[in-house]
């Protein structure tokens, strides 16, 4: 007669669960806190405890909504799924999170553009190879602080006026902040220069602003009003001061 041996569990705390043989985070919104706190511990990193205090006191404080919390534990377990390293990736992600949310408002949503792009973003980045999910995180957090993009080396520095913005994936496919409605001004330790009522979009990964319309002008740099151009079609590399506007008409 076959015995039945009873099995004992001890319980060692909101450890991963398993799911095909991986690890996943919880669903449940209280738990997935605890498990990524865990998951972040055993890098040993202090990117990693940083990043968990910034996160966890937004997340604790309700900064996100149910339904934004959501997707967050998505993320996660679609770069944990994909053993993307907890730092940079995991941890860059999380410190995102809290500076989106708060650049958000009921007329700007610019949580929902950018969950949108990041989970398409996350869906084809590999442990091996993930450069453009790493570069369109490190642009996007020193963006939201700064409103530049570009900042420090040689060259301009270019600053961004703009009420709103969204997040979108250009022509080739490369993540992109879209402006409707945008002032630019380039500074440098030599010149400067205004763009008045522009619209665009910037891509990080290759550093390039596409833009149409607005109207340039050279008052900061000691020039007269009238000394204008009108910008119909135009691009700005940014990596190299490169500005090409081969349609612009002087005033």
């Amino acid at each position: 007669m076959k015995r039945i041996l009873p099995l004992f569990f001890v319980f060692l705390g909101p450890v991963l669960l398993l799911s095909q043989n991986k690890p996943a985070f919880s669903e449940d919104p209280a738990t997935f806190l605890l498990q990524l706190q865990q998951w972040l511990q055993e890098s040993n990193d202090p990117a990693a405890t940083e990043a968990w205090q910034i996160f966890s006191m937004a997340y604790s404080g309700g900064l996100f909504s149910p339904a934004e919390t959501t997707l967050i534990i998505k993320a996660c377990n679609e770069m944990l799924q994909r053993e993307l390293p907890q730092v940079p990736l995991l941890s860059d992600y999380l410190i995102n999170l809290p500076p989106v949310k708060k650049a958000s408002d009921a007329d700007n949503p610019v949580f929902d553009s950018w969950n949108k792009v990041i989970a398409a973003l996350i869906s084809r980045t590999t442990a091996q190879d993930y450069s453009q999910l790493q570069t369109f995180l490190d642009f996007n957090l020193s963006f939201l602080s700064t409103r530049q993009f570009k900042t420090g080396g040689p060259g301009a520095t270019w600053v961004v006026f703009s009420e709103g913005f969204s997040y979108d994936f250009d022509s080739e496919q490369l993540p992109v902040l879209v402006f409707d409605k945008v002032d630019l001004m380039a500074y440098s330790a030599k010149d400067s220069l205004q763009i008045i009522g522009t619209s665009g979009n910037f891509c990080p990964v290759n550093r390039l602003w596409t833009g149409k319309g607005g109207k340039v002008d050279w008052q900061r740099a000691g020039l007269d009003e009238e000394v204008s151009a009108t910008l119909a079609s135009y691009t700005i590399d940014v990596s190299k001061d490169a500005y090409d506007a081969p349609e612009a008409q002087l005033n």
